[in-house]
């Protein structure tokens, strides 16, 4: 008796779980977060960055370096990386099912251990949805040079 009553909740919650992502919900949701990130390091915020870099994360910096997840946020919590300002353009958001791409351009003022510095980055940002939110994978940055 107990498993007929059960079947309908179970039935009803796998749905939820594997409901299709809608790609202007999603879009919107990541441009969001691409703010709320840019915010984040701004603030030293890494309760945010914990919750938002996949275990997975790897960043691969303008400079060649790959830098794993937790050596990116022990940077912010160690105040080694101060962010004056961030600011993305020419954003454009690809989502393919549970994963999307983005790529634009960011744009940052700030000091690294200490030294001042101001740069335009092209990126790329790769996300998976991932119990129930969005989360950053991978990341990948080139420098634009000055004009």
């Amino acid at each position: 008796m107990k498993a007929v009553i059960l079947a309908p909740l179970v039935l009803a919650g796998s749905a939820c779980a594997t409901m299709p992502i809608e790609p202007a919900g999603a879009e919107a949701e990541l441009r969001a977060l691409e703010i709320q990130w840019a915010q984040a390091r701004v603030d030293n915020d890494t309760v945010f960055l914990e919750r938002f870099y996949a275990p997975e994360l790897k960043l691969q910096n303008n400079d060649g370096s790959v830098i794993a997840r937790e050596d990116d946020i022990a940077l912010f919590a160690a105040h080694r990386i101060k962010p004056e300002y961030i600011h993305d353009t020419d954003i454009r958001v690809m989502v393919y099912g549970d994963s999307a791409v983005m790529t634009g351009i960011e744009s940052l003022k700030g000091t690294y251990n200490g030294h001042p510095g101001e740069m335009s980055l092209r990126f790329t940002n790769v996300f998976i949805h991932r119990d129930g939110r969005w989360q950053l994978a991978a990341h990948q940055s080139t420098t634009i040079a000055a004009k």
